[in-house]
């Protein structure tokens, strides 16, 4: 019942077609530059996407469960159609997709290093505290550097642990919905 609930809910805001198995994101545009950012001097095919398009893809990536597929359906008015614009657009997107998806892996490497070095520090100073407690007079200026390497270490701890669950999560959720867009099929209408 739940999950019916859910589908009911969300075929409220996008249609699901039984044929493709798939919802629709649908977005209505004025012309093909509405695709592109107006600030972008790029050519067209490597273009960045209109920052609120993006916004609305994402959105919809969030709403639509990430075992589903999505199809992405431009609408524009009948007597702009242009193949040649249409092909280039599709190329763009797809090509806008990959990009964003090559930065996430990226940052993947980039948090992967954090948390490689955070670990490597967290047992440098664990180990450390244990040596010079055993080795070290229990004095007061040495008890101060034996808490401080021990509290140390499990900062690193927490910090390896921190960048792995929280914020490597986010982005690994965001790189799976980067993979459906650059397998989503995206159409053309002309109304």
């Amino acid at each position: 019942m739940k999950k019916t609930k859910k589908a009911l809910k969300l075929s409220q805001i996008y249609t699901y077609i039984e044929e493709d198995n798939c919802y629709l994101a649908q977005i209505s545009l004025d012309s093909y530059d509405e695709i592109f950012n107006a600030w972008d001097a790029a050519p067209a095919k490597r273009r960045d996407l209109e920052t609120d398009l993006l916004e609305f893809i994402e959105q919809a990536a969030y709403d639509i469960p990430i075992r589903e597929h999505i199809k992405f359906i431009f609408q524009l008015p009948k007597e702009l159609k242009d193949e040649k614009k249409e092909a280039v657009s599709i190329e763009a997107i797809y090509h806008n997709f990959r990009t964003v998806n090559h930065f996430i892996n990226k940052e993947l490497a980039k948090n992967n290093r954090k948390i490689l070095t955070y670990f490597v520090l967290g047992i440098i100073f664990l180990s450390a505290s244990y040596f010079f407690q055993i080795t070290l007079n229990s004095d007061y200026p040495f008890s101060i550097l034996v808490d401080g390497l021990f509290i140390g270490g499990w900062v690193m701890f927490w910090e390896a642990f921190s960048v792995f669950f929280f914020t490597g999560f986010e982005l690994r959720n965001r790189r799976k919905r980067f993979n459906r867009f650059s397998n989503s099929r995206i159409v053309f209408v002309y109304e």
